[in-house]
């Protein structure tokens, strides 16, 4: 049950978010501090939407493991670049969302939503990388450093 309730649980939540946004997204003529807050619960509603989305994507491009085949993807392309895929989406939703008058504040505070958890991502992605990056920096001057020559890990015969 709870296996289930993992795989159909984000899904619903995202759909059920989205629903809320909707409806919220049609601002009434709120002045002040009350539609300060209202916007910035909208903003909130669409970066937990966002991440809901990329974690989406992140586990539906997973490759699946074969019993006798290496593992793949079924979109490669989603998980090669699964923020460039919820940002189109994204993308998409705001311009709905802008294209009806009633709900253009709507749109952008989506939009700034997406925008908000998409930079923040891109900057955990960017020092994830350049951690990877100078861990292989300092493999290599190790492995330099031993005097090992790299003939001697050729693997053909």
């Amino acid at each position: 049950m709870l296996l289930l309730l993992l795989f159909v649980g984000p899904p619903l939540l995202g759909g059920w978010l989205l629903t809320r946004f909707i409806k919220l997204s049609q601002v009434p003529e709120l002045h002040g501090r009350a539609r300060t807050r209202h916007l910035a619960a909208l903003v909130g509603l669409a970066a937990l939407i966002t991440l809901i989305g990329y974690v989406e994507v992140l586990v539906i491009s997973e490759p699946i493991p074969g019993a006798h085949a290496a593992s793949r993807s079924a979109w490669p392309w989603a998980h090669e670049h699964p923020l460039l895929v919820v940002l189109l989406a994204s993308a998409l939703v705001t311009l709905v969302l802008l294209w009806q008058p009633s709900r253009r504040l709507g749109g952008l505070s989506f939009g700034a939503g997406a925008l908000l958890v998409s930079g923040c991502l891109g900057l955990w992605g960017s020092i994830h990388e350049h951690r990877h990056r100078q861990t292989l920096r300092q493999t290599a001057a190790v492995y330099d450093a031993s005097g090992w020559p790299l003939s001697t890990l050729s693997t053909s015969r």
